[in-house]
């Protein structure tokens, strides 16, 4: 009895082999065939030529669309930076325009005239300070609308392939 259990058993073993040996080589031919398949699909795939019209973004232009909102996200960040120095600017001067035409009444001698003008000055030295911040605050606001409208245009709401679009994230950290 007990050789025939170790020859079952030593059987058992051998078709055991012999089956994961099979198995083994039909996972590697599925894979084969999914890869095969894989790469078919991928060549029936439909690409545009440009930003705009009929077809899924290219690799490159998700990529290019990735980095243009990272560019987005920038530029309405500085917009904010940039409004708070004019705020804090524009607030500083109008407390000392709104000083100054208070003491304007009390200057009485040529002393306190002297040191009234020379704060005049100053203030008006730092106007053209207040304008330039104004005028830095409207370009960046420009320059994002720009950019969020080319966005808009040539990345929001357009086909991509999921993959095509995994593989820039992979690539640039981040996605749109």
């Amino acid at each position: 009895m007990q050789k025939r259990t170790v020859g079952l058993t030593l059987l058992t073993a051998a078709t055991l082999v012999n089956f994961m040996a099979v198995q083994s080589f039909s996972q590697t031919q599925k894979a084969d065939v999914a890869a095969q398949a894989q790469a078919e699909q991928k060549s029936k795939r439909t690409y545009r030529s440009a930003p705009t019209g009929e077809g899924a973004l290219t690799p490159e232009m998700i990529e290019q669309c990735i980095r243009l909102n990272m560019d987005v996200d920038s530029s309405y960040a500085a917009i904010g930076k940039a409004k708070e120095q004019f705020d804090a600017l524009n607030r500083q001067l109008t407390e000392e325009g709104e000083s100054l035409k208070a003491a304007k009444d009390t200057v009485n001698n040529s002393e306190s005239r002297t040191q009234y003008d020379a704060k005049v000055l100053e203030y008006n030295r730092r106007l053209p300070e207040l304008d330039g911040q104004l005028k830095r605050y409207k370009q960046l606001v420009k320059s994002y609308q720009e950019k969020s409208d080319k966005f808009d245009r040539e990345c929001n709401g357009q086909p991509y392939y999921e993959d095509d679009y995994a593989a820039m994230v992979k690539k640039l950290g981040r996605g749109m």
